[in-house]
């Protein structure tokens, strides 16, 4: 298994090259301990999508994600613009 400070350096490469993206948090069991099921990943976007939009623009990070790092991971990617 790759280091944890590898994979979030790439996290981070990979979503610095997506529009919109101002800022990129990985949190969550990936972060805090070894046993994890996916690697979680906060965003905060420039722009304000419709809930599709916002949807399909989450799942093609994560499906980008999951497409350029190697070993393959599961991730959840949510924008939290709107979050409390």
């Amino acid at each position: 298994m790759p280091d944890k400070k590898e994979v979030m350096n790439k996290i981070g490469k990979i979503v610095s090259e997506v529009d919109y993206v101002s800022a990129a948090y990985v949190f969550g069991s990936y972060v805090h301990n070894d046993d994890f099921n996916d690697i979680d990943v906060a965003l905060s976007i420039s722009r304000e999508p419709d809930p599709y939009k916002r949807f399909k623009f989450e799942m093609m990070v994560a499906r980008e994600l999951e497409r350029q790092i190697k070993p393959r991971f599961e991730f959840d990617v949510k924008i939290l613009n709107h979050a409390p």
